[in-house]
C-alpha cells in the first residue's frame, strides 16, 4: 500500500511523493520538462512491531543517509556517507539535539 502525491511547482516542475502504511515517505522525486530529473531519492525502513527502527536512503541507487530511531521514534543516530568513501556519524539526543558528529 502506499501513497502517491503530486504537486507541480513554479517552472513547471513536478514534485512527487510516495508513502506506505504507515506513512512514512519512501520516494520523493522532481521532474522539470526542460532539464529532466532533478532529484530522486527512495527510503527503504526496517521496521519492529510497526515501529521504524532504521531507514537507509538512497539517491540514484546509491546509499547515502543512515538513520536509526528509538521506540518513541526520535532519530538517535544518522551515518552519511559522501561520494569520496568518508562516513559522518551524527548522534543525538533524546530531545533530538545534535551531541556529536
Amino acid at each position: 500500500y502506499y501513497e502517491a502525491k503530486s504537486t507541480t511547482l513554479m517552472e513547471g516542475a513536478t514534485f512527487i511523493s510516495e508513502y506506505n502504511q504507515y506513512g512514512d515517505k519512501t520516494y520523493t522525486y522532481i521532474h522539470d520538462p526542460v532539464e529532466g530529473v532533478l532529484f530522486e531519492t527512495r527510503r527503504v525502513y526496517e521496521y519492529k512491531d510497526g515501529q521504524a527502527v532504521s531507514c537507509k536512503q538512497y539517491e540514484k541507487d546509491v546509499l547515502v543517509m543512515e538513520s536509526f530511531y528509538d521506540e518513541y521514534g526520535g532519530t538517535v543516530k544518522e551515518l552519511e556517507y559522501l561520494e569520496d568513501g568518508t562516513v559522518i556519524v551524527y548522534e543525538y539526543d533524546e530531545d533530538g539535539n545534535l551531541i556529536e558528529e
